[in-house]
């Protein structure tokens, strides 16, 4: 193979590209196959190498970039009798992960920078994740694999995008009033099973979940609600009429399916998404990850009746997020009819889940049938959509930048990751009468 200089090259991946084209020439280097090569970000790959020795030792790499983050994996495998490996068939002996993981080349990402992000989110959904895989010989660990100086082990090279955002789904900017967001509207004939998604207590506007499920076939509502274009800066501030005002408004559009609306929210916004449920009549089904059964919001009046609220509070001195609930003001959930999925992380550091069933108790036996709980042990707080790389911990501002230890084993997170979308999915397909894309 011919040598090529690598200093005119700033980053791993980018020596990947050029070192995949110069492989490209050469029939007799190992094959790697990697497929779909362009594909929504729930879909699993195909991952195999061909054209090895006989019980060759490699290494697997993969390079994720998006929004100037670079994220990286590596595993260990030995070719069988064919000269092949397959990642749904053999076992990686080391690297990131252990075990039989088809998609563990994804899943066990970490950021290649020492002080980069921690949390694998992307801003932008109509861009794709770029990545990067590539064969090894021999096995090298994941520092070597970020080395400049490990170009010439490289065998093969293949990219793939990774999209939130299928072709033909329309993203249109919501500031109508004082409501800000982004609607989503999906291919194919209207009208649509609609979906409000909102995230937790960070603030600003998340978009990638509700972008894969109007790739899904689900007309959604991405809701800011802190943080964002003129919207509180404070818990304090948020009153209740906001979102079922945006409840409203996406259950009225004339692209919305009659008989009702999906919600679906991830910690704070899980807790919004109990309080929709439970006094909200245009509410028919909720998803609700990793969130509590009592409102987040201040004390206030909901149709007429004192809803106490128990707000998130930061330590600064230990950095823990403080929540404090009274078993009597558990939401009474069950009011509306919704039905109700409560997806539960068991090793979650900021709800924990023994707190959760405490609170869950409290409900009456017979008011208890329209919600399902689903408990992921080893799962972190955050729970998203399939073979997302886990974060443990990362710094988020609100009242000042704080350190949140969200929790989670790389493995079991990212099985929980895996079913818990599928279930998600289900849940709504079902409630909402139209089956998915």
């Amino acid at each position: 193979m011919a040598c090529h200089s690598t200093r005119a090259y700033t980053s791993p991946v980018r020596r990947l590209h050029v070192i995949g084209r110069a492989l490209s020439s050469h029939t007799s280097s190992p094959n790697l196959l990697v497929e779909p090569s362009d594909a929504l970000i729930d879909e699993p790959l195909t991952i195999r190498v061909s054209g090895l020795k006989l019980h060759q030792k490699i290494t697997l790499s993969a390079f994720l970039r998006a929004e100037g983050k670079e994220f990286v994996s590596c595993a260990h495998y030995t070719a069988d009798d064919a000269g092949c490996v397959d990642t749904a068939v053999h076992s990686s002996g080391g690297g990131s992960f252990y075990g039989v993981e088809p998609m563990g080349l994804l899943w066990s990402m970490t950021s290649s920078k020492d002080k980069g992000a921690k949390r694998l989110l992307i801003k932008d959904v109509t861009r794709p994740y770029d990545v990067t895989m590539s064969v090894h010989a021999d096995h090298v660990d994941l520092e070597a694999i970020k080395s400049a100086n490990n170009i010439s082990s490289v065998l093969d090279t293949k990219h793939v995008r990774r999209w939130y955002l299928r072709n033909g789904v329309q993203r249109i900017p919501v500031r109508k009033g004082r409501l800000r967001g982004t609607l989503f509207i999906p291919s194919g004939v209207a009208p649509y099973p609609a979906v409000l998604d909102m995230f937790g207590g960070s603030g600003g506007l998340f978009e990638f979940r509700a972008a894969l499920l109007a790739s899904r076939g689900f007309f959604t509502f991405a809701l800011a609600y802190l943080a964002f274009d003129g919207l509180p800066q404070n818990f304090d501030e948020l009153d209740f009429d906001y979102f079922r005002e945006a409840a409203e408004m996406l259950s009225g559009h004339p692209l919305a399916l009659p008989g009702g609306i999906g919600v679906i929210g991830s910690s704070f916004g899980g807790g919004l998404t109990n309080m929709l449920a439970s006094f909200c009549d245009k509410v028919k089904a909720a998803v609700v990850i990793n969130g509590p059964p009592t409102s987040p919001l201040r004390d206030q009046d909901v149709n007429g009746e004192r809803i106490i609220g128990h707000i998130p509070r930061w330590s600064e001195l230990s950095g823990d997020i403080i929540l404090n609930y009274d078993h009597s003001d558990v939401l009474p959930m069950w009011r509306q009819g919704a039905k109700i999925l409560h997806l539960v992380s068991e090793d979650d550091r900021v709800l924990p889940s023994s707190v959760y069933r405490s609170l869950m108790q409290t409900i009456p036996r017979d008011k208890k049938h329209n919600i399902h709980s689903v408990f992921y042990p080893g799962a972190g707080h955050l729970l998203e959509p399939p073979f997302a790389p886990l974060c443990r911990e990362s710094s988020i501002k609100i009242e000042y930048d704080a350190l949140v230890i969200w929790g989670g084993d790389m493995q079991s997170h990212a099985v929980a990751q895996e079913n818990s979308w599928k279930r998600i999915l289900e849940h709504l397909n079902t409630h909402l009468s139209r089956i998915s894309m």
